[in-house]
């Protein structure tokens, strides 16, 4: 009986863990596809894993929704854009003239269903 009582514990433990995991992750991913990024990128990291952190200003900005790779040759002084609610992150880099230009267009993962990854 007593080893019954702490397996149940144990996989009760368990599942909570994974719960909490779930829906932790569930709230991360939506306040970024609700948030809204408008930013010149000062300063860039790339990980061990090949994976961009972003930074504007000192303001660290990493993605939970795209997958930036120093592969995408994103670089200091480019310019991302999201808008609230869009599946999309715009990369733009500034051509001979000054201009704008859009360089990457990167979709975000649909791990969670929400409006606007449907298109």
């Amino acid at each position: 009986m007593k080893n019954f009582k702490s397996n149940y514990l144990f996989y009760a433990a368990f599942i909570i863990l994974i719960a909490v995991t779930l829906i932790r992750s569930y709230f991360i991913e939506k306040r970024e596809f609700r948030a809204d990024y408008n930013f010149e990128v000062t300063n860039l990291e790339i990980t061990a894993k090949k994976e961009v952190t972003l930074y504007s200003g000192d303001k660290k900005i990493a993605f939970s929704l795209f997958s930036l790779r120093e592969r995408n040759g994103i670089k200091k002084g480019d310019f991302v854009v999201k808008k609230s609610y869009s599946p999309y992150l715009y990369i733009y880099r500034k051509d001979s003239l000054g201009e704008k230009q859009l360089y990457l267009k990167v979709k975000g993962y649909n791990t969670w269903v929400f409006h606007g990854f449907d298109d």
